[in-house]
This record gives C-alpha cells, sequence and structure tokens, in this order.
C-alpha cells in the first residue's frame, strides 16, 4: 500500500498564516504592556506562538516580537516619562518600570516556547524576558534626557539628605534596584549609570567636611563628626542603595577624612592626642583609635605623640 505524503503548506499560504497569527499575538502584546485584558486566554496565545514555531516562523516571532515591543517604549514609556521630568521625575521611572517588567514576565510566559528554543541552541539570544530588559535600558533609561535626568534627581536627594533633609527612599531605592536588575546579572548599569558619578560626588563631600571640621573642631570633636559620616552613609547604603556601594564608600572616607588628615588631628595644639591623654578623656581616646584603626599605620601615628609625654616631664 502506497504512502499518503502530507505536502507542506505553500508559501503564500505559510506566510498568511504567521501574518495572521502575529496579528493576534501583537494585539496582544500591546494590550499587555498598557494593561489591557486581552481578548484571548493565556492559553490560547501560547498555543499561536508555539504553532508559529511549529511552521517554522520562530524568527519573524522573535523580531516581530522585539519590534513591538520597542515601538511601546519609545512611542508610549518614554513620551510618557518625558512629560514627568519637570515634576516627579523619579516616582515616574519608578512606576513605568514597574509596569513595563510586570508586563514583560507575562510576555515572557506566552513565548515561553521561544525561550526553549533559545535554550536548546548554542547562540547568544537572550531570553525574552532578558530582551526586553535590554530594550527598556537602550530605549528608555539610556535616552539622554532620561539619563542625565536620573543621574542629576538621584545625586541631588543624597545631597539634600546630607543636609538634614527628608527624602522618598523607598523610590530611590527602587530605582536602584532598577540599575542593578537592568545590569543582567551585572553591576554595570548601575556602576555606569549612578555609582560612579555618586563616589566622585562623595570624595568632594568627604573632603569638604573634613575640612570644616578640622578648622572648628577639637581632636575629640573631629573624629566624632567622623564616626558620625561613617554611621551615616552605611545607613544610607542600608537603606537604598546596593549593598556592593559600600565598599567604595568606605574607601573614600578612609582617604579623603582619615589618612589626610591623621598628622593634623593627632598634633593639633588644642585638644590633640597630649590633650587627651593629659585630661584623660579616654572614651575620646578609645573612639579615636577605632577609627584611625581603618587605615593603615593609622594607629601607629596615633600614639607616636603619647611616647613622648613621659620624657618631656621635669623629674620632681
Amino acid at each position: 500500500m502506497p504512502h499518503l505524503r502530507i505536502k507542506p503548506f505553500p508559501a503564500p499560504v505559510e506566510m498568511q498564516y504567521a501574518t495572521n497569527t502575529w496579528n493576534l499575538l501583537r494585539a496582544a502584546v500591546e494590550d499587555i504592556l498598557q494593561k489591557k485584558s486581552t481578548t484571548l486566554s493565556f492559553e490560547e496565545l501560547y498555543q499561536h506562538a508555539y504553532g508559529m514555531h511549529l511552521h517554522k516562523q520562530g524568527d519573524l516571532l522573535q523580531q516581530n516580537l522585539q519590534n513591538v515591543i520597542m515601538d511601546h517604549l519609545s512611542s508610549r514609556v518614554r513620551n510618557d516619562l518625558l512629560k514627568a521630568v519637570e515634576t516627579n521625575f523619579l516616582q515616574g521611572l519608578k512606576q513605568v518600570w514597574e509596569d513595563f517588567s510586570a508586563g514583560m514576565l507575562i510576555i515572557r510566559d506566552v513565548f515561553m516556547y521561544m525561550d526553549r528554543k533559545v535554550e536548546s541552541q548554542t547562540n547568544d539570544q537572550p531570553s525574552v524576558y532578558t530582551m526586553g530588559l535590554i530594550l527598556f535600558r537602550d530605549t528608555v533609561l539610556h535616552y539622554g534626557q532620561v539619563r542625565d535626568k536620573l543621574q542629576r534627581t538621584l545625586l541631588e536627594l543624597i545631597s539634600q539628605e546630607r543636609n538634614g533633609a527628608v527624602v522618598d527612599q523607598p523610590t530611590i531605592r527602587s530605582v536602584c534596584t532598577m540599575l542593578m536588575e537592568l545590569g543582567g546579572g551585572t553591576r554595570l548599569v548601575y556602576e555606569e549609570d549612578f555609582e560612579q558619578l555618586y563616589l566622585t560626588e562623595s570624595a568632594a563631600f568627604f573632603r569638604a567636611e573634613a575640612q570644616k571640621y578640622l578648622t572648628t573642631s577639637s581632636a575629640g570633636d573631629f573624629i566624632r563628626s567622623v564616626d558620625r559620616v561613617v554611621t551615616a552613609e552605611t545607613e544610607r547604603i542600608n537603606q537604598y542603595l546596593d549593598t556592593s556601594t559600600k565598599a567604595g564608600i568606605d574607601k573614600l572616607i578612609d582617604e579623603e577624612m582619615i589618612q589626610r588628615n591623621i598628622e593634623a588631628v593627632v598634633n593639633m595644639t588644642n585638644g590633640g592626642v597630649v590633650a587627651l591623654i593629659q585630661a584623660r578623656q579616654f572614651g575620646d581616646m578609645a573612639t579615636m583609635f577605632k577609627t584611625f584603626n581603618r587605615v593603615n599605620e593609622g594607629v601607629p601615628i596615633m600614639l607616636a605623640p603619647s611616647a613622648n609625654i613621659s620624657a618631656n616631664r621635669e623629674p620632681a
């Protein structure tokens, strides 16, 4: 008995199927990204996406999906965010990011089979969700006005908080978390878009604060002021920055506030180490020891003047 041979769809039929199916999927993706209800169920959408792979239209599906997401980001998300540049920018960025990332989780599930195909291949094609992150980063976050405004806003808010103002810590924390997630498992976006500038401004702030304390304080007051800075900066990192920033901040405090000024503090004529010892202010000495112990050779430099106390005493 001869075998029946099922002929594949003619090319025009294949393309018509792909066009019709993609139109359904595109409408659903747009609805999801705009937080609207879709006319088709999740199961129906998944089957349509799966069907395009069965008909060898996976590459077309991937490219079309990328295009519709990019169009949404450039024509809607970015424009909406630019309208908030002069109002509540940080809250606006937080909101569009949360809406977009939530939508991408749903889209990822609809196109789950696409991710399975990517995993089974050896190319560098990103997953659906990662593709969304890359597009958001390149189309929204790294758009000139958006990036500049984000950097200025974060630095201004931190400066205000350092000067005693109350800032919206939860929103800053959400934005910093977004920067870390957009790095795709690395610190690159967080570091290049925020941390490098933050550390540069922090170095200048610490240097200026130390100079102010040197000219207006005794050694004990200087050390207590540095200790307050350490506490405040650690609290800031714990509250809303990424914890990996702590190493850089600690290094700057050590360099700009302690190492740079240690000899001047130790040898202050009014309230230096010798004065603290003679006044038996051992609490301040303990705080000084803890602070100077943060830097190389800090404790030996601190203790050097005390060695001369006995030598300088006149015999009874």
